[in-house]
């Protein structure tokens, strides 16, 4: 059984056959790149959560907690009608594609 392998794959395969040590190195460096770049991401990702917290609770102080709950509800509401709206689309669009393959 052959397995087939993405071709960026296939030419790092090619590569590490023919330089080993290098292929390593390569290989190091781009891991290296990654979590570099996932530690970058992770700080925006928490710097806007902070970002959010105080903007909860401004809105907390500023706007009142009745009408922040409301409207944090209100939000909720229209996000899940969103994603109910795709998950049926989606229904769709898979049914219809399966009854054009029979």
């Amino acid at each position: 059984m052959e397995v087939k392998l993405p071709p960026l794959l296939n030419d790092y395969v090619a590569y590490f056959d023919s330089s080993p040590v290098m292929a390593v190195l390569l290989g190091v460096l781009v891991v290296v790149i990654a979590v570099a770049l996932l530690r970058v991401a992770l700080r925006l990702f928490l710097f806007f959560l902070l970002l959010l917290a105080i903007a909860l609770v401004a809105s907390y102080f500023i706007a009142g907690e009745e009408k922040t709950n409301k409207t944090i509800r209100r939000g909720v509401q229209e996000i899940s009608q969103q994603a109910e709206e795709l998950a049926e689309d989606a229904d769709d669009a898979l049914r219809e594609k399966y009854q054009e393959e029979k």
